[in-house]
């Protein structure tokens, strides 16, 4: 019994893959000049590719002598090169197809001089000769990309084989079965042999289609932002079962956008292009103030483990560092050079686009059906921005806890540092003085939603219950000193009253803001070391790192005012007055803010946003992706609205974590809408929480929320009615 494992209709599949590979390779050259020469695998023009390879099947075993023929035509196939033999070795056969596979290196004999052309060849055997045929066919073949090849039967491989077969098995022309088994000394029949042979035949056309874009390079006309052009600076095939890879066989691009202005950094980007594709785009978002390659490897926010990445699923993924890079989590120097700032505010969303889209219809031969952008938090402020300023790019969105007011968030980050440390930090909550405040709040509002579970679903009636007046009434100390761990002073509860209340201005930021919404620290939001820090009095600039040096709002607050405001990066972030910078704050929001209600031009093209909220967010405020929604309400109306915008408020989940860790597939939703036209309506959330995994909630529609029915598995969604407040 042969126990090889082949991709679903192996054989129909990779017939149609190299058929169309070879179809990509015709349509490919005459899509853009700069492009002329991308392409795949020269190869004679015909409706099968494979047919000059693969010999005809009877079902028997293969035999070393078909074998030897396979190994040849696939040679010559993919070198191009016509294989003249030398003298015939063999005394047990004349075939001059054996004799041009000895000729080439591919086989060798047996013993006393034969060859033994009717012996049945073992898939060990047939493994070694087609990685012979690799290894003297393809330029700059490198059997190093090979896994570790951890089998079963490891033992049962020759010392010989060993190589080959852990390098298809990398390749994915090979799997292990079930046992972690890849029975080396199991027989194939030529159906098999010629499945190995015609994968191997793609893998080449993809491999050489892949290593042309190395060096190419886009003038700035194929770019529709001013730059001075782009540079792919590599480009490699990642094989299937290379290790650490979950995403298939790929073609990883490697490259950089080059500015204007030089003095300022170039945009590097990371384009995946899937031997499989979809014919679909996702672009990726960054996070905080970027500076890192978005890779695009990875999941959309919040993705379910069990769902494939995407482009594991066939999507072509991007995304780039923003036009500028740093190792320091936040870090706006960029914003002392006006293209990186631009590039930043969401100059860079649309260049890398460009490039991706251009390199897209060049490789495969056409545009992609569907474009997708996935992003949280900042990546949501960036899923924003391409829907306000670039709407007929994209047939669909996902924003996870946006930052929709960014200049508005870093602005109350700083007042909120400003409260924290005054008085040589007299208004600092340590973290037992935050747990206590946290536990008093869940003792009051965790069972409103039905049940006591470490989640506080029915917010509204929480922010009702427990207000800054019940911190007053219950945890003050004496006197308002700070006399311990068990009560809170004066000076920090000032602190909470701050967090807790929207913060007002002055003055009108764009689209008519004048403040920024009230934090989620009386409703369970984490407000741990994380954001508050590990010590009273910060480091002179604020250091926040992920376990907490100074407070993330200080971090954050410290250099926006410093970077993007004043730009002085000597200014003291602590004495700064929002009243001051009128001018420049007001600037900075109609470049920054993607708060826009105005984006009638994406619904008229068909698009579709999924806006997710979490409501236990410690760091951006859910009411600011609340009060965007009911401003697309009131600018569409809400029968309007409801065809191209679906909003989720997740209790629990806060910053990607939280009491709640949401996962879905959301990309798998919004596909399904863009495709089919089938709105999703209530999904199904799963908490990823180390202790909670596994259990589920209905993501409900905003303004409802998940209330317990009062029987029922308590981690069951089933078990829950989304309610209205």
């Amino acid at each position: 019994m042969i126990y090889i494992v082949w991709r679903g209709a192996f054989s129909l599949k990779i017939k149609k893959r190299c058929t169309l590979l070879l179809t990509m390779a015709l349509l490919v050259s005459s899509v853009s000049p700069m492009f002329s020469s991308v392409g795949f695998a020269e190869a004679p023009a015909g409706d099968d590719p494979a047919s000059t390879v693969k010999l005809e099947s009877d079902g028997a075993p293969v035999q070393r002598g078909e074998a030897a023929k396979l190994a040849v035509r696939l040679y010559e196939r993919i070198s191009g090169k016509t294989i003249h033999p030398d003298h015939n070795p063999f005394t047990d056969t004349d075939d001059v197809e054996i004799n041009k596979a000895h000729s080439a290196g591919i086989v060798m004999g047996i013993e006393d001089g034969k060859f033994g052309p009717d012996a049945v060849v073992s898939k060990q055997e047939l493994s070694t000769m087609l990685y012979r045929v690799m290894e003297n066919a393809i330029d700059g073949f490198n059997g190093d990309q090979a896994n570790q090849g951890i089998f079963a039967d490891k033992e049962e491989i020759a010392g010989w084989a060993e190589l080959p077969v852990r390098y298809l098995h990398t390749l994915g022309v090979i799997e292990a079965d079930s046992s972690e088994k890849v029975n080396p000394h199991a027989k194939l029949d030529l159906q098999e042999a010629n499945d190995l042979a015609e994968r191997i035949y793609g893998f080449t056309v993809a491999r050489n289609a892949c290593s042309k874009l190395d060096g190419r390079i886009l003038p700035a006309s194929d770019i529709r932002l001013p730059t001075s052009g782009a540079t792919i600076q590599s480009a490699s095939l990642v094989l299937e079962n290379e290790e650490s890879n979950v995403n298939g066989e790929f073609c990883k691009v490697l490259g950089a956008i080059h500015p204007v202005d030089q003095n300022a950094p170039d945009i590097l980007f990371e384009i995946n292009l899937p031997t499989q594709w979809n014919h679909k785009t996702l672009q990726l978002g960054g996070g905080g103030f970027n500076g890192t390659l978005i890779t695009g490897l990875g999941g959309t926010p919040g993705q379910m483990s069990s769902v494939p990445m995407p482009l594991k699923q066939g999507y072509v993924t991007f995304g780039s560092d923003s036009g500028h890079q740093s190792t320091v989590a936040f870090d706006a120097s960029f914003g002392l050079n006006k293209e990186a700032l631009n590039n930043f505010a969401g100059d860079q969303l649309k260049k890398t686009y460009d490039v991706a889209i251009t390199l897209v219809k060049n490789h495969y031969g056409k545009a992609p059906e569907q474009k997708y952008f996935a992003g949280s938090s900042e990546g949501g402020r960036e899923a924003l921005t391409v829907v306000q300023r670039w709407p007929g790019d994209y047939d669909g969105v996902i924003a996870f806890y946006p930052v929709v007011h960014l200049m508005l968030l870093h602005l109350t980050d700083n007042q909120y540092a400003q409260a924290l440390y005054a008085n040589d930090g007299a208004g600092w909550l340590n973290p037992e003085k935050y747990k206590l405040l946290n536990d008093a709040v869940y003792q009051a509002c965790d069972g409103l939603d039905g049940v006591v579970d470490g989640i506080i679903s029915d917010v509204k009636t929480c922010s009702e219950t427990f207000t800054i007046k019940t911190v007053e009434d219950t945890l003050r100390c004496p006197d308002g000193a700070d006399t311990g761990n068990d009560c809170l002073s004066d000076a920090q509860i000032h602190t909470v009253r701050v967090m807790s209340s929207p913060m007002p201005y002055d003055f009108t930021f764009n689209n008519g803001v004048d403040s920024f919404p009230q934090s989620t620290i009386l409703l369970g939001g984490d407000k741990s070391a994380f954001h508050l820090g590990t010590r009273p009095v910060p480091a002179k600039p604020p250091m926040w790192t992920p376990v907490g040096g100074d407070a993330f709002h200080a971090a954050s607050g410290d250099t926006n005012v410093r970077y993007l405001v004043t730009q002085d990066p000597s200014f003291d972030s602590l004495t700064f007055d929002p009243n001051t910078y009128k001018e420049r704050i007001m600037e900075l929001s109609e470049l920054l803010n993607s708060n826009s209600p105005k984006i009638e031009s994406f619904k008229e093209q068909g698009g579709k946003i999924i806006l997710v909220g979490a409501l236990a967010d410690g760091g951006v405020s859910p009411f600011n992706t609340i009060n965007y929604y009911e401003g697309l309400e009131k600018e569409f109306g809400k029968t309007s609205l409801d065809p191209f915008v679906r909003f989720y408020a997740i209790p629990g989940y806060g910053h990607g974590t939280g009491p709640f860790t949401a996962t879905m597939d959301t990309l798998g939703a919004l596909d399904k809408w863009v495709v089919t036209n089938e709105a999703p309506d209530q999904l199904v959330a799963t908490d990823a929480n180390k202790n909670t995994v596994g259990r589920t909630r209905p993501a409900c529609r905003y303004p409802e929320w998940p209330k317990y029915n009062g029987s029922g598995d308590v981690n069951a969604a089933e078990s829950y009615t989304c309610t209205k407040p």
